[in-house]
């Protein structure tokens, strides 16, 4: 690797320029090989007064290639249910290429594209007061359970909806060590697709899947904090004796 040295009357060349210009990519593709396909940082969603939405910078991997936004894009609302997605366009001109990351919506989901968010007008924030209403998929929410984060070795979940599934599981007298083991990674951030997967059992790279996975993990820990409050109240009665 070459690292030009910029000192008091050197000559500038081309290849020290060149430097310059490969390193900061050079740096986020090795950095992120091992991810897949998904936000690496950023593009989180704000609602803002006079109806529009605010998706901040980030950072995308998709088919293999490091994407950054360096600008903050703007969308208005519209009436109905809708889909907002990312687009990435190459445009060529004489002094080389320029990749521009755009925002589209539309009525029904988009073939081409990276998905990043869905609404109906006069959304809410997309943070939800618990998990029973991500469960419920409400429209009324900026909904980014369909957006894919990249991790080592896949894609996976928004990180909110993981946060949500690990307040649940504190939340429950029945959890195991296992599953509060997975709820201090959830709220300190998946980093690695393994980790969800050996938690699942299986492959989990289906946000829909994924969800359904949670929601049957949370109502099998309820019914087990039901058998065993039952058992208690057998426990506390007293027996009956009988005085002759």
């Amino acid at each position: 690797m070459f690292r030009p040295s910029f000192n008091k009357g050197s000559v500038l060349k081309q290849h020290m320029l060149e430097a310059l210009r490969d390193y900061p990519y050079t740096v986020l593709e090795v950095g992120y090989s091992a991810y897949g396909d998904g936000i690496i940082s950023g593009f989180e969603v704000t609602p803002e007064d006079g109806g529009r939405f605010m998706i901040s910078p980030g950072i995308l991997k998709l088919n293999e290639k490091i994407y950054v936004s360096s600008q903050i894009l703007t969308i208005d609302q519209i009436n109905g249910k809708h889909y907002v997605y990312l687009t990435i366009q190459n445009q060529d001109n004489p002094d080389g290429g320029d990749i521009i990351i755009n925002i589209e919506q539309g009525l029904e989901p988009l073939e081409s594209g990276f998905e990043i968010f869905r609404y109906t007008k006069n959304a809410e924030m997309f943070e939800y007061n618990d998990i029973g209403e991500l469960f419920r998929d409400s429209m009324n929410r900026i909904n980014q359970s369909y957006c894919k984060y990249a991790v080592i070795g896949g894609s996976t979940l928004h990180p909110c909806c993981f946060r949500l599934f690990a307040e649940a599981i504190l939340e429950s007298a029945n959890a195991t060590s296992q599953d509060v083991a997975f709820a201090y990674q959830c709220l300190n951030g998946i980093r690695n697709m393994n980790v969800v997967n050996h938690y699942f059992k299986g492959d989990s790279s289906n946000a829909e899947g994924l969800k359904e996975e949670m929601k049957a993990i949370l109502d099998k820990l309820k019914k087990s904090s039901v058998v065993e409050e039952k058992q208690l109240e057998k426990l506390e009665m007293p027996k009956k004796t009988v005085i002759s």
